[in-house]
């Protein structure tokens, strides 16, 4: 599983990137263009809302990580079945400082 959300995150990564060197003035287009592809409950005036925000998130930049990590967790075999298991309440309190204490 690991592996899937690293690709993921590479992918979440390139379109991040990407969405950076367009013009806030494309986006609308862009949205317009997207959407046939897209199914959401969500408006298009909602999604370009949410467009015209990235620009700001484009400014400060994308962090990312993985919970539980390497040092969480522990590969286990329960009825032959392979599990990563891991302290729910450490992973949280975890999660918890890394967004809202911006602990890494």
């Amino acid at each position: 599983d690991y592996k899937r959300t690293e690709r993921q995150r590479i992918v979440v990564e390139a379109v991040f990137n990407k969405l950076k060197s367009i013009k806030i003035t494309e986006f609308t287009s862009l949205v317009n263009e997207l959407l046939p592809f897209v199914q959401t409950n969500m408006s298009s005036g909602d999604m370009l809302k949410l467009a015209t925000g990235f620009s700001f998130l484009a400014s400060s930049g994308i962090e990312q990580n993985r919970f539980p990590t390497d040092e969480q967790a522990v590969g286990q075999m329960i009825n032959g079945v392979s599990y990563v298991t891991f302290d729910r309440d450490l992973v949280k309190n975890s999660v918890y400082n890394y967004i809202f204490k911006h602990e890494k």
